[in-house]
C-alpha cells in the first residue's frame, strides 16, 4: 500500500493487563507480497509465519496479516478477529555508508516497514481506542450525527446510520465536538478520534 498520512492508533481503556494474547506479532502482506502497514490499519490474521532457518516449522504466535475487508462475521455467525497495527517503533535513518541510527522522536503513527515484524492489537467490543484522522477513508462530516464507524478494506468509514445486525465490529465516536489532538511528550502529532468498539451479531446469533 502507499503510505497514508495522519494515521495513529492508541489503546485508551482496555483489559489488556489481564489479556496477554490481545497483542500478537505479525507482518503485513498484500496479495501474498510483503507490504508496509499504516498505524491503526485494521487487519485479520491468515497464517503462521515460518521459523527462519527451519523447514516445515512455524512460529507459535507470529502471523501474516492482511487487510480486514469488513468487521462482519463469517457465514456461520462466527465473530471475526480484527486487529489494528499498534506502532511502538522509532524512526530509523540509514546513512550513505550503510550505518543505521534509531531516533526516538516523533514516534506516533509510524508505519510498519514491509517484511518487518510488528505488534497487532486485537479489537474487543467495549474497549476504547484512538484512531488518527488518516485512518478514515470517509471522515465524519459532523458530530455527533456521524458517530457510527464501520470497517472497509482496513480503513474506517463514518456514517450517520447505526450499523444493522450482522455488521459485526464497528465503532462509535465519543468526541461530540470533533477530533482531538494527540501528543507524544511535547510533540503534537496530529488529530484523532476517540472511539468505543461495538459488535452487531447476526440475527439469532
Amino acid at each position: 500500500m502507499a503510505s497514508i498520512a495522519n494515521t495513529f492508533f492508541e489503546v485508551k481503556n482496555s483489559n489488556l493487563i489481564n489479556n496477554a494474547m490481545q497483542n500478537i506479532a505479525g507482518t503485513f502482506e498484500t496479495s501474498s507480497e510483503p507490504d508496509i502497514c499504516a498505524a491503526g490499519f485494521l487487519c485479520v490474521k491468515t497464517e503462521l509465519i515460518p521459523c527462519s532457518g527451519y523447514t516445515n516449522i512455524n512460529n507459535g504466535n507470529q502471523w501474516v496479516m492482511n487487510a480486514a475487508t469488513s468487521g462482519a462475521p463469517a457465514s456461520n455467525g462466527t465473530a471475526p478477529e480484527i486487529y489494528a497495527f499498534n506502532s511502538y517503533d522509532i524512526n530509523t535513518v540509514t546513512g550513505s555508508n550503510g550505518n543505521t541510527w534509531r531516533l526516538g522522536a516523533e514516534t506516533a503513527g509510524l508505519e510498519l516497514p514491509a517484511g518487518e515484524i510488528g505488534t497487532f492489537t486485537k479489537i474487543i467490543a467495549g474497549e476504547i481506542y484512538r484512531f488518527g484522522t488518516g485512518n478514515f477513508s470517509t471522515t465524519p462530516t459532523s458530530l455527533p450525527a456521524y458517530k457510527y464507524v464501520t470497517i472497509a478494506n482496513g480503513l474506517l468509514v463514518a456514517s450517520n446510520s447505526k450499523p444493522a445486525a450482522g455488521t459485526g465490529f464497528y465503532f462509535e465516536i465519543l468526541n461530540a465536538s470533533g477530533a482531538e489532538n494527540y501528543t507524544v511528550a511535547t510533540w503534537n502529532g496530529g488529530q484523532c478520534y476517540r472511539m468505543i468498539a461495538q459488535y452487531a451479531p447476526q440475527v439469532g446469533a
